[in-house]
């Protein structure tokens, strides 16, 4: 015979065992939440700790955020150095006033001219170093083989396709009247900072002195002597209002040579004729596809972020 629970065995004893083992259970739970329970210090502690957590986990992004930005703004101004050094891309095979050594060819495969320039001018300057115009720029027709499925008894479908591809004709251009001179040495003691031209890496629209004032920090930290040079237009660009060389001077808080060309004149000129009579590289991100005399000057490009400037060696 069955014994249910509440009834009475054959000694005669009531049966307790589900309300023991509730009542096990529920004085588990009670000591656990006893246990477990914080005082006012306790919780006091365990919330400062969680905020010093996060705290620290805010710091650890934020230093990743703004070195995964100063690498893109890195790799941007290589980029851009490497496409700076090549001056001048053409179909001819001769340069008015140069002679050229070549130095190989690269290649490229698409349809659009400009797309494919900008994409040779790379191409030359990582392989050849000393490479600074592309000659006999031209294009063609290649034949390619691509896959096209397969056909019903399995076999490889293979189809042929019309595809665009340029080419040209990496050079050092030297000008004729330096060819048999030798190779002109640079002084990387003094560097000439196009002023107008940094003041907009901080912001393409709205200039500013503080780029060009840590630009010239850097470059008298590493034992560099600074030149600037300023548009005549710097102060209605940087204020609204015209400012004279003094008040430039003090707004920046720099004690080397600064220059503003007066109305009229182009700053650029000015830079390259000081870049001349030093030997001197140009700090700058212009590429200077106007200047001939600019043309075989060494260019140092850089960047500004998070107060800080960065400027790539001279090439």
């Amino acid at each position: 015979m069955s014994v249910q629970a509440g009834a009475t065995t054959g000694n005669g004893e009531l049966t307790m065992l589900p309300w023991i083992i509730g009542g096990i259970v529920l004085l588990a739970v009670v000591t656990k939440n006893f246990a477990n329970k914080e005082t006012p210090e306790e919780r006091e502690q365990r919330l400062a700790r969680e905020e010093r957590e996060k705290i620290e986990v805010a710091k650890i992004r934020a230093a990743e955020a703004r070195a995964t930005a100063i690498d893109e703004a890195r790799k941007e101004a290589e980029k851009f150095s490497v496409r700076g050094s090549i001056f001048e891309v053409t179909t001819r095979s001769s340069m008015n006033g140069y002679h050229l050594t070549e130095l190989g060819w690269v290649k490229h495969i698409g349809e659009e001219r400009s797309e494919a320039e900008k994409r040779l001018i790379i191409l030359a300057a990582q392989k050849y170093p000393k490479a600074n115009v592309i000659v006999k720029l031209t294009h063609g027709l290649n034949d390619e083989e691509y896959s096209a499925g397969e056909y019903a008894n399995g076999k490889p479908r293979v189809k042929h396709r019309k595809v665009k591809y340029w080419e040209a004709l990496a050079c050092l251009a030297v000008p004729k009247n330096e060819v048999d001179q030798s190779p002109r040495k640079w002084n990387e003691k003094i560097n000439i900072v196009d002023g107008s031209n940094v003041a907009h890496w901080e912001s393409v629209v709205k200039p500013s002195f503080k780029p060009v004032s840590e630009v010239v920090e850097t470059l008298e930290c590493k034992g560099v002597k600074p030149i600037v040079v300023f548009d005549a237009n710097i102060g209605y660009k940087v204020c609204g209002r015209h400012l004279s060389l003094e008040e430039v001077r003090e707004m920046m808080s720099v004690s080397c040579d600064v220059e503003i060309v007066a109305s009229g004149t182009v700053a650029d000129r000015r830079i390259v004729e000081l870049a001349e009579l030093h030997s001197a590289p140009i700090v700058t991100n212009d590429l200077y596809r106007d200047s001939i005399k600019a043309r075989h000057i060494p260019k140092r490009r850089g960047f500004y972020i998070f107060g800080d400037a960065e400027i790539l060696p001279a090439r």
